[in-house]
């Protein structure tokens, strides 16, 4: 992928990934640069993943690393995760995400975030959806609790700790 940025050269988008696939095992690791957007969350990225399906149950980790050049910001998440498929139309699945994190001024926090959630396929192209995920800072000064809602800024807690309740579908065209 590359975006070429601005009529002045600026704000060019980069990114990369590479994916092996053999019996039920998956590997990936994929890279984004990112010049355009406001450094929210990182300005560059490395994701790497693996994949392992076997009869009913898929088991994933994920670890990444973001980083914002423009400051001493970091996030370093790792994401285990075990799916069920009881049946053809149901998935059930939960999972530990664990992160080191640093904010713009370099101070350290940790996060932990376990999740459980459940899909129900209508269709081929349609399924319903719900997550719940409860996250906790170790420093809320730091590195505050937070939630990032498809489509939207980040939901920022005013303690330590916040829940959050997904519900939704997807069509896919």
């Amino acid at each position: 992928m590359y975006a070429l940025g601005r009529e002045d050269g600026n704000d060019k988008m980069w990114g990369a990934m590479l994916r092996y696939a053999s019996g039920g095992f998956i590997v990936g690791a994929a890279y984004t640069r990112d010049n355009f957007s406001t450094a929210v969350l990182a300005r560059q990225a490395l994701l790497i993943k693996t994949q392992y399906n076997t009869g009913s149950f898929t088991y994933a980790a994920n670890y990444g690393i973001g980083k914002d050049d423009t400051s001493l910001a970091q996030n370093r998440p790792l994401e285990l995760v075990v799916l069920y498929a009881p049946t053809e139309r149901w998935r059930v699945g939960g999972g530990l995400g664990y992160a080191w994190a640093r904010n713009a001024s370099g101070q350290k926090a940790r996060i932990e975030q376990p999740f459980v959630g459940v899909k129900y396929l209508l269709s081929q192209r349609t399924e319903l959806y719900t997550i719940a995920a409860h996250v906790k800072t170790s420093d809320p000064t730091v590195v505050p609790a937070s939630f990032g809602p498809s489509g939207g800024a980040l939901a920022v807690s005013s303690s330590d700790a916040m829940s959050g309740l997904r519900l939704g579908m997807v069509h896919n065209f």
